[in-house]
C-alpha cells in the first residue's frame, strides 16, 4: 500500500505497487475462472448505465473514503497497534459497495476495474474502464492531500508534546494507544493520585465529622 507518512517511500518504490496490482488482479482472474468454470459467473465492476460523470464522481467519493479510513486507522503513530483498523476498513468497504456500488460498479482501485477485460466480458461493460484509472487516483491523491492536512503532526513534530496527552507515552515514536501518560511500561495500569489539597480537604472533612 501507499503510505504517505513514511518519508523514505520513495516514488520509484511506489511505482513497483502499479505491476504488482494489475498482475494481482490477472492472478486472481484467471484463479476464479478456474474455480467458478464459467467466464459468465465470474463477475467484475463495470459501469452500470452511460452516465459517465456519475461514475467518475461516485468513484473519486468512493475512493477517497476508503483510503482517508486507510491511512487514519492503520498508518497514524497514535493509533500503532489498534485492534479496530481491520473492522473500519471492511465497514467502508461494505459501504462504499452498498451505497456507489449500483452507481459504478464499485472498483475504487484502477486494477480491480480491469478484471473485466481479462475476463473477456462483454463490450459495452468494459468500454469505461478507464473511468477507475481516473476517478480512484484522484481520490486516492484527495484523501492523502486531506490526511497530511488534518494530521499534521504526523508530519511536523517530534511527538514531545503528545506526552502531555491521556493516551500518549513519554517515549516519543513508540505505540500510545490505549497508554496512559502516567504509564513508564506498556500495558501497566494507571494509579489514580490525588493533589496535596484533596488529600488536605479530606482530612478537614475527617476532623469535622469526629
Amino acid at each position: 500500500y501507499f503510505n504517505p507518512t513514511h518519508d523514505e517511500f520513495a516514488l520509484r518504490k511506489a511505482a513497483y505497487y502499479f505491476p504488482a496490482q494489475i498482475l494481482g488482479a490477472f492472478i486472481a482472474t484467471f484463479a476464479a475462472l478456474g474455480v467458478m468454470a464459467s467466464a459468465q459467473k465470474v463477475g467484475y465492476p463495470a459501469l452500470p448505465s452511460t452516465n459517465i460523470g456519475a461514475g467518475i464522481l461516485g468513484e473519486i467519493l468512493g475512493t477517497f473514503l476508503l483510503v482517508y479510513v486507510i491511512l487514519n486507522v492503520a498508518t497514524v503513530k497514535n493509533l500503532a497497534g489498534n485492534s479496530f483498523f481491520g473492522l473500519a476498513i471492511g465497514m467502508t468497504v461494505t459501504s462504499m459497495a452498498v451505497a456507489i456500488g449500483p452507481v459504478t460498479g464499485g472498483a475504487f482501485n484502477p486494477a480491480v476495474g480491469l478484471i473485466g477485460v481479462f475476463d473477456g466480458g462483454a463490450g459495452a461493460s468494459i468500454e469505461n474502464v478507464w473511468i477507475y484509472w481516473l476517478g480512484c487516483p484522484l481520490g486516492a491523491a484527495l484523501a492523502a492531500a486531506f490526511f497530511r492536512l488534518q494530521n499534521y503532526e504526523e508530519f511536523h513534530t517530534d511527538n514531545t508534546d503528545l506526552k502531555f496527552l491521556a493516551h500518549a507515552t513519554h517515549q516519543p515514536g513508540q505505540e500510545k494507544f490505549m497508554s496512559h501518560s502516567n504509564c513508564r511500561d506498556r500495558g501497566a495500569k494507571a494509579v489514580a493520585t490525588e493533589s496535596k489539597e484533596d488529600a488536605t480537604e479530606t482530612k478537614v472533612e475527617d476532623l469535622t465529622g469526629v
